[in-house]
Formats: structure tokens, C-alpha cells, sequence
């Protein structure tokens, strides 16, 4: 029994003689639809994930700030050293690098302190350009030192855009 080929003629198509299956026009287009629809997407995700690790930098000076003002009502001033306080100098994320700095009239930590994140370079969060070192000092005042809003203008506290 010889078995009849099976023809890529479809039986139902309007036109007989048609072939089933899609063009390589229609192949195209569809890629060029997909590919326009990730240009305007993908930045637009990898500025909600910069914006998400941001939280990593400020929760941590926010928490330093606290433990700061602990260990002034045990000792009577400020530390400069992290490990008084029993932190790491890495954010728990492991985004930013935490240190801590004299205020610029102070000679000590004795009465005022400054706590600085910045992103480190080896993490995903490297790329962040707006906001890439948070501050938060004693008086609790918040800034992002190097952030650069687009729409900046004056007046603008570039540390409302980060923070």
C-alpha cells in the first residue's frame, strides 16, 4: 500500500494552492515590534531596579544614624569607627560601601558626625549616575552628594529625588 505525501497545500485556505505557515515579512515585523517594545521597557525596568537597591543605602543610614545616637547617650560624643557601633562598613544588600566623616567644622566626632553610602563599583548598583553617595549627618539632615536630577531646577534638592 503506497501512502499518499502529505502536501503543505492547505484544504481549507481560501486560495487553493496556498502554503501554510508565515512569511518572512511577517517574521520581521514581528521581531521589530518585539524589539521597539523592549527599547522602551528595558530602561524603564533598570531605573525601577536602581531606585529599589537605593533603599539599600538608606535604611543602613538611617539604622547607623540610630546607633550613633546610642553610643552618644552611653559615651557622651560620636565614633568614627564602625566597629564601636558593631555595623559593617558594607550595607547588608552589599550595594554600598559605608564609612563615616568629621563634620567639615569639627576636629572630632564628639559632636557631629557624617555618614556617607556610596555605590560601590563592583555591584549592580554601579550604574546608578543620579544617585551614587547618600549622606545623613548628626542633625539628621538627608543628601545625595553626587545625584544629578534630569529635571533639576533651582531650588531642587537632588536629596528629595534619591532619598
Amino acid at each position: 500500500m503506497i501512502m499518499p505525501k502529505r502536501s503543505l497545500v492547505s484544504p481549507s485556505a481560501p486560495f487553493k494552492g496556498s502554503m501554510l505557515g508565515i512569511t518572512l515579512v511577517e517574521l520581521i515585523v514581528a521581531v521589530a515590534i518585539v524589539a521597539v517594545l523592549a527599547s522602551i521597557a528595558l530602561p524603564s525596568y533598570w531605573g525601577h531596579m536602581n531606585k529599589s537597591r537605593r533603599v539599600d543605602a538608606t535604611h543602613t543610614l538611617i539604622d547607623y544614624a540610630a546607633k550613633q545616637e546610642l553610643y552618644f547617650a552611653q559615651h557622651g560624643g560620636y565614633t568614627g569607627d564602625l566597629s564601636e557601633l558593631n555595623v559593617s562598613v558594607v550595607s547588608p544588600e552589599e550595594f554600598y560601601d559605608i564609612k563615616v566623616d568629621k563634620c567639615e567644622s569639627q576636629d572630632d566626632y564628639s559632636v557631629c558626625y557624617i555618614l556617607k553610602a556610596k555605590a560601590k563599583t563592583s555591584a549592580a548598583q554601579k550604574d546608578d549616575n543620579k544617585c551614587a553617595v547618600f549622606t545623613l549627618d548628626s542633625k539628621g539632615v538627608k543628601g545625595a552628594n553626587e545625584a544629578i536630577k534630569e529635571s533639576q531646577t533651582v531650588g531642587d534638592d537632588s536629596s528629595d529625588f534619591c532619598w
